[in-house]
């Protein structure tokens, strides 16, 4: 019985870390545009860049594995929770073309944030529920992100995608290493 909530308790934490780095990359996804705008990328380059993007994301999820053989997954999920922040924060800050190596970290650590994730939930969940508890994730990820969308393209609308990114990071760290030091990873 004690493992069992033992089990749930480090579930539920991995679902809430989900959710705040789902939300995170998710909304790069989305302002990613209006930055190609802001730093005046000419428009033949949008579906490039977005294509290098997203294939950086996916290198660095076949890859992911290789960092874990390094790191414990604790250490490493507050890597990739600490550089997703700043990323967003240096975003905020850098309104030329050299933002978009921040934009490609971004990706990177969704690329490893989500194959982790992934891993650690399976191992927790039997395979009966498996399906379930994934699906209760990613509905998790679209609340967090339909919550907090609104509030920072409001605060984008009436002040700037800076403002929008910076304060996108800050929740982005907070959340997640709420998240993190909540969870027990010990033995994983």
């Amino acid at each position: 019985r004690q493992r069992q909530m033992c089990i749930r308790d480090r579930l539920r934490g991995l679902i809430f870390l989900s959710s705040a780095i789902g939300m995170a990359t998710l909304s790069a996804a989305w302002f990613a545009q209006p930055y190609f705008s802001l730093i005046d990328l000419p428009i033949k380059w949008f579906g490039i860049i977005w294509a290098i993007l997203n294939l950086t994301a996916g290198f660095s999820s076949v890859n992911s594995y290789r960092l874990t053989s390094i790191i414990d997954h604790k250490t490493k999920l507050y890597l990739i929770s600490i550089i997703l922040g700043v990323s967003f924060v240096s975003l905020s800050l850098v309104k030329s073309y050299f933002g978009l190596v921040f934009l490609i970290l971004i990706y990177i650590m969704r690329g490893l944030a989500t194959p982790t994730l992934y891993n650690l939930i399976n191992k927790e969940t039997s395979s009966e529920i498996r399906a379930t508890v994934l699906s209760v994730r990613s509905f998790f990820i679209r609340i967090s992100f339909a919550i907090i969308a609104p509030i920072i393209g409001w605060i984008t609308d009436n002040g700037t995608l800076g403002s929008g990114l910076f304060v996108l990071g800050i929740l982005t760290v907070i959340f997640s290493c709420i998240a993190l030091w909540k969870t027990d990873l010990s033995d994983n």
